[in-house]
């Protein structure tokens, strides 16, 4: 394992907090960061949007991942369904994917 994504949940009322972070465990330096503050109402809108966010980002951090170990993860079949979907809805998120359906045409 080279890298580590650590987090922290934070309520209070109707507020959380969410931090995550990108750990280099062979330096144990933090690589990235990301600090969520958001409304309590839709737990599940926020699991998705956080999530989401957090995957488009590490997808996209330039140099960290090389193209061999994106790959690598590629390959390997999911351990955990969950965690696949949230890098489905990640990936799907930063690839400008809205949700909606290809049809005739549009498909090819």
């Amino acid at each position: 394992m080279k890298y580590l994504l650590q987090g922290s949940l934070q309520a209070s009322g109707e507020k959380l907090r969410i931090t995550a972070q990108l750990i280099d465990v062979t330096t144990g330096g933090y690589i990235w960061s990301q600090r969520f503050d958001r409304q309590a109402e839709d737990i599940f809108e926020v699991q998705t949007e956080v999530t989401g966010s957090i995957a488009t980002t590490l997808a996209g951090y330039d140099g960290q991942l090389s193209g061999a170990e994106l790959e690598i993860v590629r390959r390997k079949p999911p351990d955990n369904l969950n965690a696949y979907e949230t890098y489905l809805l990640g990936a799907g998120k930063a690839s400008g994917y809205e949700g909606k359906p290809c049809r005739g045409r549009e498909a090819v």
